[in-house]
Formats: C-alpha cells, sequence, structure tokens
C-alpha cells in the first residue's frame, strides 16, 4: 500500500525533512611555527608596503610580520577546549622527581 500522497503548500512544493547539518571537528593544531598566508592588496598599498619594507632593510613578508606582530600584541587568545590534560598552566614539562 502506498499511502496519501504529500502535502503541498501554497506554491506547489513538497516540504522535505532536511537533515541536521553535522558539525565539522576542529582542525588539528599546526606543529609548524608559521603558516602561509596570501593577501589581497591594490597597486597603490603593495607600492607602499614594498617602499617600508626597503627603507627597514627587509623583505615584505618579513615587514609584514612585524607590522602585524606590533599591531595585535595587546591581543590574548583564549583556548577553550574541554580537554586540559596535556596543557601545563607553567609552560614547563612536568619531571618525575
Amino acid at each position: 500500500m502506498i499511502g496519501p500522497p504529500p502535502p503541498r503548500t501554497l506554491t506547489g512544493v513538497v516540504p522535505v525533512a532536511t537533515e541536521k547539518p553535522k558539525r565539522r571537528k576542529a582542525a588539528p593544531a599546526s606543529s609548524s611555527r608559521t603558516v602561509k598566508t596570501s593577501l589581497t592588496l591594490d597597486v597603490d598599498l603593495h607600492s607602499r608596503l614594498s617602499l617600508a619594507a626597503a627603507l627597514a632593510g627587509m623583505s615584505n613578508t618579513a615587514y609584514v610580520a612585524d607590522v602585524l606582530r606590533e599591531a595585535l600584541k595587546g591581543l590574548i587568545v583564549i583556548d577553550k577546549r574541554s580537554s586540559r590534560d596535556d596543557v601545563d598552566p607553567s609552560g614547563k614539562l612536568d619531571r618525575v622527581a
């Protein structure tokens, strides 16, 4: 037996239950001390960046890293992971005495 036809809305579309989207797992922590990124700059800003880096005797990458480090040094990152087993708040490894 097939059963009754599905209900229709005013637009004639049959409502369909959608599956709840699955939450993605967090990316693993990078073992590298640096990550590569890219920026899209307009020509004028790129020219100014290149000039400032040259005057400082640095590459564009090193100059941008220094500028960002200085601009962001007041921000604090808080890790809200539920597992704290692998973190030592003192920053030192536990030693067996």
